[in-house]
């Protein structure tokens, strides 16, 4: 088992509180204060993400970040501000700099709700050095088998968790790192995590 440092939980909580808080002020557009770094891993301005999405990508983001550079940023909005799904994710992708400037491999998933479900929409964007392993047909097969089946129902927060997780797990492999997957469910047990072979 491993198990998280002292603090870590308390911490990951406080990041929580100021997640909800921020929600409704913070545009896609904006970082996060300095204070918490973290929140710009995930940006719900359209509050559909439920608490458990939100612990996974918090608990997870900075851990890749810190192994590889890769970033991977989940963007809630109602608004695309008069431009298609695809490209207001790529803008944004471009506006925040996700993932190593250098290597270029971020992603940043936009998913765009809207009063009817017939017009909700989302695009994953990819930095080049990303599509080195994730090419557009991969993404396309990630976010059909992972998000769609969810995100048809309402069900934001799983298809996000699902999809997260799949390409969280894509960029270890890549970059053959030894980084264990932290799910909602063990940091809410008591801060401790299967090691990466459980």
């Amino acid at each position: 088992m491993i198990v998280l440092p002292n603090g870590w939980f308390v911490k990951l909580l406080a990041l929580i509180v100021a997640a909800s808080l921020l929600a409704g002020g913070l545009s896609p557009t904006e970082k996060a204060p300095d204070e918490d770094e973290n929140l710009f891993y995930v940006q719900d301005a359209a509050h559909v993400l439920k608490t458990d999405a939100v612990l996974e990508i918090l608990a997870n983001g900075a851990a890749l970040c810190d192994s590889c550079g890769s970033q991977i940023v989940v963007v809630t909005t109602r608004d695309l501000k008069g431009l298609s799904c695809r490209d207001y994710a790529v803008q944004l992708f471009n506006e925040l700099g996700v993932g190593d400037k250098d290597k270029n491999n971020g992603f940043l998933l936009l998913m765009y709700i809207a009063d009817t479900n017939a017009q909700c929409d989302y695009f994953l964007a990819t930095g080049t050095g990303a599509e080195e392993f994730v090419s557009n047909s991969l993404a396309d097969e990630l976010l059909y088998t992972y998000l769609e089946p969810d995100f048809a129902l309402d069900d934001y927060s799983a298809g996000t968790r699902k999809l997260y997780r799949a390409l969280f797990e894509t960029v270890r492999n890549r970059y053959g790192l030894n980084l264990a997957f932290v799910d909602a469910e063990a940091i809410l047990r008591g801060s401790t995590v299967p090691d990466r072979d459980s």
